[in-house]
């Protein structure tokens, strides 16, 4: 069932790349959608079945910019044993955990992509683009968790 929701979450990231990143973009704020999706499958998966899905989800985001591609592949799946090694020492049962995991994770993301692409407006961009762009990003992060609880409760109470 795991790997069915890998597949799924890769399809989506497709889909949000092809059509909707332009839909949903807000003066040039984005949603990183990849980030969250890399932070989803490292708190619900393992560890092995996130480092890999960490690296197709790489492959599937950059696309667009092939240029950068081994470099977000290795922040995806730094970020992945990073948020999966927290995860697995801490309880985070609770959505405000689960959010502030995802907002340090967006942020340490954004903040590397950043650097490596040009390093002389990080200052702006950070202001500009990257802490907007962590709270818009926040929204479908909180949704995606509030689903994975319900459905997660739902499963616990039928088992």
């Amino acid at each position: 069932m795991k790997f069915i929701s890998c597949l799924f979450f890769l399809y989506l990231m497709a889909f949000f790349n092809s059509i909707l990143v332009d839909v949903t973009s807000i003066y040039g704020v984005n949603i990183d959608l990849a980030m969250i999706l890399v932070t989803v499958a490292a708190l619900y998966f393992g560890e092995s079945l996130s480092i890999w899905f960490a690296i197709l989800l790489g492959i599937v985001s950059s696309t667009q910019r092939l240029e950068i591609m081994p470099w977000e592949m290795m922040i995806f799946v730094g970020i992945a044993i990073g948020v999966n090694q927290i995860s697995a020492r801490l309880n985070f049962e609770s959505i405000a955990s689960k959010l502030i995991l995802l907002t340090a994770a967006l942020i340490a993301h954004n903040i590397l992509l950043t650097s490596i692409l040009s390093f002389e407006n990080l200052t702006y961009s950070l202001v500009r683009y990257i802490l907007p762009g962590v709270v818009y990003s926040l929204i479908p992060g909180w949704i995606f968790f509030m689903f994975g609880n319900f459905f997660a409760g739902f499963h616990h109470a039928r088992s």
